[in-house]
């Protein structure tokens, strides 16, 4: 638990020939936690100081110390830089009176000089703190902080390393390895080089995850004391599979005990060279030896940077993905200053190689491990890299829909959000897309299958649009794609920007929003060097636009205070599930396009039925079935193809800071998505096999197997609970919505947040509610209307 809060000071100065100059400073004061603050009374500060002649408006940091009992004070000190930058330094007491508490907590003794190698004093006076700013005080205060004990020196999730695991947690993770993972006529025996690949793999785990799962390790040892009398890995291998087949039994519980076990192990096995080249899967090394284009040169990494750099703009923009993309390349492209920020690299055609694992944990945020909590558990990937997660999704494109434009204007929002009107923010983003079907003989076995089941269940079905002009199948859509076919920010709308003179800071986090009043005249963003310099760059703007994404955005706008009742509610995903099919054929599912078929019009209009894939090195780790039946799916896996669903969701879940610091997403699945669910993996099983295929690996509940149509029929007439389902969940819209008002919204129809002049949020987040369809296209052209406004506002 952090502890944070914002404090406006003002008053008049006077400088060594007497002459007054009026002062002011906003701060926000973080501490890693409340019992740090009690013990220490140190917070760090960061905000905007203005201080004229000296300078304008200036970034500020520094520190906070308190000392209630021994001094009976609280000292600021902060240092800034002015455009030419000379280094200034602030230094103001409060000296507390208990008897005289509220003045005396609110009068600030002050002076301020010009740092160098004499130091000296330009002025010296008394800030006050005004008390029509006390609510907004007591209302800043927040039991949460992005910062970690005493700044931040607590590692990312997922760098602890394995090394101080016990040899007795080796032994089970090994004894269950062999538990799980039977050989068979192409799947190898578990070996050392198994085991060493798993270690390997969960040591790239957020460390939460690593907690967890030496906790389920214990569990698993536990219940192999309590029921055989032994410890799991002092069992013989029919006594382990007994005991780990009948976890099933336990329930939810247990299923999950089950896959948690046998994730990083299978995950590991079977990335294994000698199985993928025994089941025909590419190695994925693709060799690109591409000049680097001349937009390049508007890119500067943190080694680019000084210790501290300061850059003007007339906007900054947060983020490089659907939202910022966009915005930016038509602003920059209008002539004006343009500043992108990216907590990523940019990425390139030849980092688009390598095996898929290791492409997520390079492209995706927590490696591709981010869930929500609730009364299911959901995977939510999100990219990590310019051109944020439209990099790494599948790139079906779809407008919006019109029934979700009347809906929204049903909410009182913007009369122009009409398909006539958004028509021309759709075609600009569709022609620089080159929006187009998926063509033969790309699609695949898979959407011949699928067409024939289609066809028997006399279904609509037809290739999905896409933004992959020239995609020539390598399935590797979700990992980066290799030939830059699909035209993700990074290939299209990002290098536009630059060319059109934009500048871009990669690796680079936003920590802070400099703001004064209503006004934003900024940002402050930190980075590292490769050798661990700290960088520490400021960016002055006139306009400020926040495109962190539907988790990033409210995070940043919560971490600066702002407290609006909306903010990081209304979270909606498209909860999906998908299912293996195999075929009497071969499939080579990962020589097609992914995602390049759908059908229409099929069980619930809510649903929405799409090619996927995950390479069997991915899947193998999400799947259910362990066993002989992994073994006997694993060894099939070249005429096995794979084919989903998703569902509209009704946004019921929120965003915000957890425990030290990370995301916390919580969504609790509505009954009524998790039957529709339940009728969509009935109706899926029944179109594969209708399609030709000779059995359905499901993994709904209890329900793993479908040989038969009337099972399929039978498992769509069940009904099962949320955590009966392995989903995944893409999508994530809302947590920023644009609405009518404060009480309704965050952000108003020209994207502006409530209660500021120019601080924006455009990106997924400000998205009022869920589509139901792929959103990039739409999060596009809501980017293009929003950078119109913004362009009139501007010149």
């Amino acid at each position: 638990m952090g502890l944070s809060f914002h404090e406006v000071m003002r008053g008049p100065m006077k400088d060594a020939s007497g002459r007054t100059h009026l002062v002011d400073f906003t701060v926000h004061a973080e501490a890693p936690s409340l019992a740090h603050f009690i013990a220490h009374g140190q917070a760090h500060l960061t905000g905007v100081v203005r201080a004229r002649p000296w300078v304008e408006s200036a970034a500020l940091e520094g520190e906070l110390h308190v000392s209630l009992l021994r001094e009976r004070g609280m000292v600021y000190r902060f240092e800034f830089q002015d455009e030419e930058a000379a280094r200034y330094r602030f230094e103001g007491r409060k000296r507390l009176d208990p008897r005289k508490l509220l003045r005396s907590g609110s009068t600030l003794y002050s002076t301020l000089h010009r740092c160098g190698k004499s130091d000296e004093l330009l002025a010296e006076g008394t800030l006050h703190f005004d008390f029509n700013d006390l609510p907004s005080l007591a209302a800043s205060f927040s039991m949460q902080s992005h910062i970690s004990a005493l700044d931040l020196n607590a590692s990312e999730p997922g760098t602890a390393s394995l090394s101080a695991w016990t040899a007795k947690e080796r032994e089970l993770v090994a004894a269950y390895a062999e538990a799980i993972i039977w050989p068979g006529q192409i799947v190898p025996a578990v070996d050392a080089t198994s085991l060493q690949a798993a270690e390997d793999l969960l040591s790239s785990f957020p460390g939460g995850l690593q907690q967890l799962y030496r906790g389920a390790l214990k569990s698993l040892n536990a219940l192999a004391l309590a029921r055989k009398g032994k410890g799991f890995a002092r069992l013989d291998k029919a006594q382990r599979w007994s005991l780990v087949s009948g976890l099933e039994r336990l329930g939810p519980s247990g299923r999950g005990l089950r896959i948690l076990l046998g994730m990083p192990i299978k995950t590991a096995h079977f990335s294994r060279r000698d199985y993928l080249d025994a089941v025909g899967v590419p190695t994925y090394e693709h060799v690109s030896n591409e000049p680097e284009p001349d937009y390049m040169q508007q890119v500067s990494t943190p080694v680019d940077l000084e210790s501290e750099t300061t850059v003007d703009a007339d906007v900054v923009v947060i983020g490089t993905g659907a939202g910022g993309g966009p915005l930016a390349a038509h602003l920059a492209e209008a002539g004006l200053a343009v500043a992108i920020i990216e907590e990523g690299k940019y990425y390139g055609r030849k980092d688009f190689s390598g095996a898929p694992a290791e492409r997520m944990r390079r492209f995706a945020r927590k490696s591709g491990m981010t869930f929500s909590l609730g009364n299911t558990v959901v995977s939510i990937p999100l990219g990590k890299m310019v051109g944020g997660t439209t990099a790494i999704n599948s790139g079906t494109c779809f407008r919006t829909p019109e029934g979700v434009l009347a809906e929204w204007r049903s909410f009182g929002l913007p009369s122009d959000l009409n398909p006539a009107e958004m028509d021309r923010f759709f075609c600009q983003v569709e022609e620089e897309l080159r929006i187009q079907p998926g063509t033969q003989p790309y699609l695949g076995p898979i959407a011949d299958l699928v067409a024939k089941g289609a066809d028997a269940m006399g279904l609509t079905h037809a290739p999905l649009p896409r933004n992959a002009e020239g995609c020539d199948g390598q399935g590797s859509c979700a990992f980066g794609c290799p030939t830059e076919a699909k035209r993700s920010t990074n290939v299209s709308y990002i290098p536009r920007a630059l060319r059109a003179g934009a500048e871009l800071f990669t690796g680079m986090k936003v920590e802070r929003l400099l703001m004064r009043g209503r006004r934003a005249v900024g940002v402050l963003a930190r980075g590292t060097t490769d050798s661990g310099a700290s960088r520490k760059l400021v960016i002055r703007a006139d306009s400020v636009v926040v495109s962190a994404g539907a988790m990033g955005s409210p995070l940043l706008l919560q971490d600066n205070g702002f407290r609006l009742p909306w903010l990081g509610r209304n979270l909606s995903i498209h909860p999906a599930i998908g299912m293996y099919v195999r075929a009497p054929h071969p499939m080579d599912s990962w020589n097609t396009i992914p995602q390049g078929y759908g059908v229409e019009n099929f069980v619930d209009p809510r649903l929405r039925f799409e090619g996927f894939y995950i390479p069997p090195q991915l899947g193998a780790g999400l799947t259910a079935v362990d066993g002989p039946d992994l073994t006997r799916w694993m060894d099939a896996h070249s005429h096995v193809g794979q084919f989903g669903f998703m569902v509209k969701d009704p946004g019921v879940g929120k965003v915000r800071r957890g425990p030290k610091g990370g995301l916390l997403i919580r969504y609790d699945m509505a009954q009524e998505t998790a039957e529709l669910l339940s009728r969509g993996a009935g109706a899926l099983a029944e179109l594969l096999l209708q399609g030709g295929g000779e059995e359905v690996l499901a993994c709904v509940g209890d329900v793993d197997t479908i040989h038969s149509i009337e099972e399929a029929r039978t498992l769509g007439r069940r009904r099962f609970q949320p955590k009966d389902f392995l989903s995944m969940a893409f999508h994530p819209l809302g947590t920023c919505r644009m609405g009518r008002d404060a009480t309704d919204g965050v952000v108003d129809g020209d994207n502006r947040v409530f209660g500021t002049d120019n601080l924006y949020v455009v990106d997924g987040s400000s998205v009022p509610s869920s589509l139901g369809v792929n959103p990039q296209v739409t999060i596009m052209a809501m980017a293009l209307r929003a950078a119109e406004r913004l362009e009139a506002r501007l010149t």
